[in-house]
């Protein structure tokens, strides 16, 4: 990971490195101090009633999401990773950054506080609120520092548009996107004019036949001040992500490597794959 990071190559990977190590590290820690080994962490568990164990699932996977998302929105717009040495090289205020601006922190301290409620312990708990006074404090200060001097006057326009912790209903993106349509695909037409009736944010619908790089095949979202482009799925993950909060955070989860793979699969085998562009009859 050293080596990739000093030439600055093979990101993705980076970056799957770089999630289960912190979150090992922050996260095992504390599970490993009170239970002593995996399987007293694997005994408690079990001592925990069906339904709340459920539920505590579904909390880690829901408070993982902004997290996961924050990291693939900065490797793919930013060019870069959460490490301080390995920064991005652009502004990211769109994808997730455009409700909240600790993405990645808010993950860390809720899952910190579920661990808590698990362990029965006050400890995780406690590294959670040292963890916000840290971020609100000297790594605010030394943030504040480094992101005005990389990205001068934008950083302090989206400093004061975007909540730190709680985020926005409503997005503040900072470059216009683009969402690229076959007028001529039944589906398509559907979903822009589905997008188009709520007036989504600092996204512009375009019509596919003029994309000026290679035919698309799909629908594909574009923000041109980094050149990042999704398609299919991706894409309209991205797109739901100029509209309220609720259907950012469905677009969150679709957009999740492995489920928007999956869910790509499932449209793909119903009929709604790739296509060549102005082709009505054409069949995945």
């Amino acid at each position: 990971m050293a080596r990739w990071t000093a030439s600055r190559e093979r990101i993705g990977l980076r970056c799957a490195m770089l999630v289960p190590t912190f979150g090992g590290i922050f996260l095992g820690i504390p599970l490993l101090a009170e239970c002593g080994e995996f399987a007293g962490i694997f005994s408690r568990w079990q001592g925990w009633p069906e339904p709340a164990r459920r539920g505590m699932l579904l909390a880690c996977l829901a408070f993982s999401v902004p997290g996961l998302t924050a990291v693939r929105d900065l490797a793919r717009s930013g060019g870069g990773t959460p490490v301080p040495l390995d920064p991005p090289r652009h502004l990211v205020t769109h994808g997730i950054y455009a409700f909240i601006r600790n993405p990645m922190q808010l993950s860390m301290t809720l899952l910190l506080l579920l661990e808590s409620l698990f362990l029965w312990s006050p400890w995780p708990g406690i590294l959670a609120v040292l963890g916000v006074v840290y971020s609100e404090g000297l790594a605010r200060w030394s943030e504040n520092q480094d992101m005005r001097e990389r990205f001068g006057d934008a950083w302090p326009r989206y400093q004061e548009s975007v909540r730190p912790w709680l985020p926005r209903w409503s997005p503040r993106i900072g470059e216009p996107c683009e969402l690229w349509l076959d007028a001529a695909c039944g589906p398509c037409s559907e979903v822009a004019r589905w997008f188009d009736r709520r007036h989504p944010h600092q996204l512009h619908l375009r019509e596919a036949n003029t994309w000026p790089g290679p035919p698309l095949a799909r629908v594909t979202w574009h923000h041109p001040a980094s050149g990042r482009t999704e398609s299919g799925v991706r894409a309209i993950a991205m797109a739901l992500q100029h509209l309220n909060l609720p259907w950012a955070a469905l677009g969150w989860i679709a957009g999740l490597p492995g489920i928007s793979h999956t869910l790509q699969i499932c449209f793909d085998a119903a009929g709604a794959g790739a296509r060549a562009v102005g082709d009505s009859t054409a069949k995945p």
